[in-house]
């Protein structure tokens, strides 16, 4: 059992000390381990101990009895075991969400913390060897951290004519676990909901749209994504990447070049709908893809 569980119960009856107890509890316990994981434990755990917060005095039962008894409740143990077990592989099956918290100093101009924070999700991705995972990013209050300041925090660039139509607060990164050293990276962008037609004409219609727009990102992309992508490649300053795409209901532009090593490099990109796709491997944009397809699709 958590331990703030256990403090919930010794106030008895007292419904306010219970609340404060498990509120500043979850608080703690998120912030260790920010997961869903995590948070859904700790809702079988309260599921388990639900009758903290009920009293059956007919019964000649007080409050902290019945938690007591409960706890030590054979089959209720095995349920909340069970229910725990059952959590974790779907998880595991379908990949999941996480909100990593950043500290109060991350402000408009202070994105120094955001590479520690983007690192600390890329080594749980790791640690946990999920073959998807999407993660957003928020601040210490519960805000959205704006695209512009994870973007100036990790050093990459979107070409200007396509970051006009994103969403500050509609982002993510993506976890593709491959390997111990092997992880592939993505970014699901969001656009920007408009308040008339003349807004979505633009957008998929002219020739200042996303699509066009994309073409004249292509020359620079493997740069202005180096940060996020390839950390620790050197790319040579020469280099025109030659744009294909796959075939399918969702066709992928993307290109492949080496760094200095001789290491091979990938960018793919695919605009569906109102959200752009990005990734560092057709796998990995295939599993982006397929996440985030409508529901019905293969």
């Amino acid at each position: 059992m958590f331990e703030f569980l256990k403090s919930a119960r010794r106030e008895g009856a007292n419904k306010e000390g219970q609340e404060t107890a498990i509120k500043q509890g979850v608080a703690q316990e998120l912030k260790k381990e920010p997961s869903l994981k995590k948070l859904g434990a700790i809702f079988v755990a309260l599921a388990m101990l639900s009758p903290l917060f009920s009293s059956r005095k007919a019964e000649g039962a007080s409050v902290g009895e019945q938690a007591r008894n409960l706890e030590l409740d054979p089959d209720a143990q095995k349920e909340g075991a069970r229910l725990e077990k059952q959590l974790e592989r779907q998880m595991a099956e379908k990949g999941f969400r996480v909100e990593i918290s950043l500290p109060k100093a991350v402000i408009v101009g202070e994105t120094e913390v955001v590479p520690d924070a983007y690192q600390r999700a890329y080594q749980d991705a790791q640690s946990r060897k999920e073959s998807y995972r999407e993660v957003s990013f928020r601040t210490i209050n519960n805000r959205p951290l704006p695209l512009r300041d994870f973007l100036n925090g990790l050093g990459i660039k979107i070409n200007t004519a396509i970051y006009q139509y994103l969403d500050q607060d509609d982002y993510r990164a993506v976890f593709c676990y491959r390997g111990p050293n092997a992880i592939d990276r993505g970014l699901i962008l969001n656009l920007k909901r408009g308040s008339d037609m003349e807004y979505y004409k633009k957008v998929y219609y002219s020739s200042e749209g996303i699509d066009p727009s994309l073409e004249k990102w292509e020359p620079t992309i493997f740069s202005d994504l180096k940060n996020i992508f390839f950390p620790e490649s050197i790319l040579p300053d020469k280099y025109v990447a030659q744009f294909q795409t796959t075939t399918g209901l969702a066709p992928v532009e993307y290109a492949t070049r080496k760094d200095q090593k001789g290491n091979n490099l990938f960018i793919g990109y695919a605009a569906v709908g109102e959200t752009l796709f990005l990734a560092n491997s057709l796998e990995c944009q295939r599993e982006i893809l397929k996440a985030n397809a409508p529901p019905g699709e293969p």
